[in-house]
Order: structure tokens, then C-alpha cells, then sequence
């Protein structure tokens, strides 16, 4: 291992756009998973309350 490489993972934000929009959140060395597991679910922040809806049963979702 190299001297200048933390051995123990910090903070990092991981965002993947495709199909969907996904992100991943490490604070601390430790995932951050929220509430039913669904701490990584960015797509599903609504951005508008009259938007369509989405898979998910909201509306104005990202993924949307």
C-alpha cells in the first residue's frame, strides 16, 4: 500500500445517470442507506408537484 492512500475511505459521492438517476453517498467510511434502504434514490426527488408521474407513483420526480 502506498503511504500517501488513506487506509480508511472518508466521504465520497457517487452519482450515476442512465436509465435513472442513482447516487451514492459514504460519510465516514460508512454508505449512508436513509430510510428503506432508499438513501440512493436521487431520481425520486420530486423537482415539480404537477410534473408527470413517475414509476414510483409520485409526480415531478427527476426520473420522470
Amino acid at each position: 500500500m502506498r503511504d500517501d492512500v488513506a487506509s480508511t475511505p472518508g466521504d465520497l459521492v457517487f452519482v450515476s445517470v442512465s436509465d435513472g438517476v442513482g447516487v451514492g453517498v459514504m460519510i465516514h467510511g460508512e454508505l449512508l442507506r436513509g430510510r428503506h434502504n432508499s438513501g440512493g434514490e436521487f431520481g425520486h426527488v420530486p423537482l415539480s408537484l404537477d410534473g408527470p408521474r413517475c414509476s414510483c407513483g409520485a409526480h415531478g420526480c427527476w426520473e420522470a
